[in-house]
């Protein structure tokens, strides 16, 4: 598993907080890995997007305002990426993962998840989450690709990147021909006029009499 940072006792483990974080005062499921399902015969570059829930339940007494943050905003999205939680209430966020030139390595990216305490019912969570906030808890989960059975899905090599990314290309420009082919109209056909009738093809110019 990739770590980064350090202390005496060894490497921060990219899933735990950095020194001075608060720890999370609210339930998460899952708690420490979220798995995004993949066919095992099929490159991801080429698959369409991956759903995964991800539930909050706030178990504190007070109204809490969240906020996800990811790794990388062209592999992930999260819908709501922040919002408001009451006590005893559970919201499930939609996280999404899609990419057309990239694969992820497991366990080198994750979503951070902070919460801190309100009592305002007026202003909007993003508001509240700009300028200078410090979070009273933080959730750090991995992401990781995974099989049906649960084995993880190894990244291509370069070289199976290359062939992805020349096959996308090799696509994008075949469905842009043929669509230009399907609106182009045939070289032979006559302008209209404004009325939309065919306009007349002018008589052909007779041959020029040679001058003496």
């Amino acid at each position: 598993m990739s770590t980064q940072g350090g202390s005496a006792a060894g490497p921060r483990k990219l899933n735990e907080n950095k020194p001075g974080e608060p720890p999370f005062q609210m339930k998460i499921e899952p708690d420490s890995v979220l798995s995004f399902k993949c066919q095992p015969d099929k490159n991801i570059v080429n698959s369409g997007p991956i759903n995964c829930d991800l539930k909050i339940t706030n178990s504190t007494k007070f109204r809490q305002t969240f906020k996800v943050k990811c790794t990388n905003n062209e592999f992930f999205r999260v819908r709501p990426p922040l919002g408001f939680v009451k006590p005893d209430e559970s919201i499930t966020l939609k996280v999404t993962f899609h990419s057309l030139t990239k694969f992820p390595d497991n366990n080198k990216h994750f979503f951070a998840i902070y919460h801190f305490r309100t009592d305002d019912p007026v202003t909007p969570a993003r508001q509240l989450w700009t300028g200078v906030v410090k979070p009273e808890g933080v959730k750090r989960i991995l992401a990781s690709f995974e099989t049906s059975e649960g084995q993880p899905i190894p990244a291509p090599t370069a070289d199976e990147m290359k062939a992805a990314h020349a096959a996308g290309l090799a696509a994008a420009t075949a469905n842009v021909t043929a669509s230009a082919n399907a609106i182009a109209p045939p070289a032979s056909m006559p302008s209209a006029n404004n009325n939309g009738t065919p306009a007349p093809t002018p008589p052909a110019s007779a041959p020029a009499t040679p001058t003496k």
